[in-house]
C-alpha cells in the first residue's frame, strides 16, 4: 500500500483467540504447503480450538451453545453431502435452531440459545457429543479439521486458561504437546487464574483479557527480529 510503512520485505505475524486462536494455528502449520513464500515471524494462539470434537463438548449446554448451530452449518454447507445426516439426527426443535443460529451473531446466540442442550435439538434424544461418535462420516470431518498434525511454522505462542470449560484447556494443552513432539519451537503459557463459573464464558474470556500485555509483548519481539525461547521441555511439568 503506498505510504505504507508494510513492505513486501516486512515480518508477517499471526495473532487470534479462540476462534481466531485456531485460525492463527492452523494457518502456522499450513504456511509451509500453503504459502511457502511468506516467512512467518511468529504466532500467538489463544485458547485454540484444535479439536472439535472436544469443543462441542465443552459448548454444549454453555452460554455459547448457539456456537453448535454455526459449527453444524458450517460443516453442512462446505460438505453438503452431510445435509442427509444432520437431516436424519435432529427433530424440528434442532432443525428451528440451526435456521435460526445461521443467520444470528454472538449477542443473538447468548440471549435465543444460551445454555441449550443438543439432547433438545437430536431426534433419538442423544447428545451431539454422542452421535458424532456414533457417525463415522461425522467423525472423518471432525478429524480432518483437527490441528496439531502438522509442525508449524516459525515460533509459536499458545495460551490457555486452566479452568477454560467453553474451549477445553486439556485440548488446547494437547496441541503444544503434538506441537513440541513434532519439533516445533513452542512457548506454552498454562494461564492459573481462579475459577469463575462452569459454562458462562468467564474462565474463557478472562484469559483473553489478562493475557494481552504478554501476548501483544511476545508477538512483537518476533516481529522486531528477536529470538523466541521454546518451553517443550517443560510440558511434562505444566498444567
Amino acid at each position: 500500500m503506498a505510504g505504507a510503512s508494510v513492505t513486501d520485505g516486512s515480518r508477517v505475524g499471526l495473532y487470534g483467540y479462540s476462534q481466531g486462536g485456531g485460525a492463527a494455528a492452523a494457518a502456522a502449520e499450513l504456511q509451509p504447503g500453503y504459502a511457502p513464500e511468506v516467512e512467518l515471524a511468529g504466532t500467538y494462539a489463544g485458547a485454540p480450538p484444535a479439536d472439535l470434537t472436544e469443543v462441542m463438548k465443552g459448548i454444549d449446554g454453555s452460554a455459547l451453545a448457539g456456537a453448535l448451530g454455526w459449527s453444524i452449518n458450517g460443516f453442512v454447507q462446505s460438505d453438503p453431502s452431510l445435509r442427509a445426516v444432520v437431516d436424519a439426527q435432529t427433530n424440528a426443535t434442532g432443525k428451528a435452531a440451526l435456521r435460526d443460529t445461521s443467520t444470528m451473531c454472538v449477542g443473538d446466540a447468548l440471549f435465543g440459545y444460551g445454555f441449550a442442550s443438543s439432547k433438545k435439538w437430536t431426534a433419538d434424544g442423544r447428545s451431539l457429543a454422542e452421535i458424532i461418535a456414533g457417525e463415522p462420516k461425522l467423525q472423518a470431518v471432525l478429524a480432518q479439521q483437527r490441528i496439531g498434525t502438522l509442525r508449524p511454522s516459525g515460533p509459536v505462542r499458545l495460551a490457555t486458561g486452566v479452568h477454560d470449560d467453553i474451549v477445553p484447556h486439556k485440548q488446547a494443552r494437547q496441541l503444544a504437546v503434538d506441537w513440541c513432539r513434532k519439533g516445533g519451537d513452542i512457548t506454552y503459557d498454562a494461564l492459573v487464574l481462579p475459577d469463575l463459573g462452569a459454562k458462562i464464558l468467564t474462565n474463557h474470556l478472562v484469559p483473553l483479557l489478562t493475557d494481552q500485555g504478554e501476548a501483544v509483548s511476545w508477538l512483537t519481539d518476533r516481529l522486531a527480529g528477536k529470538k523466541a525461547t521454546s518451553n517443550c521441555w517443560s510440558m511434562p511439568i505444566q498444567p
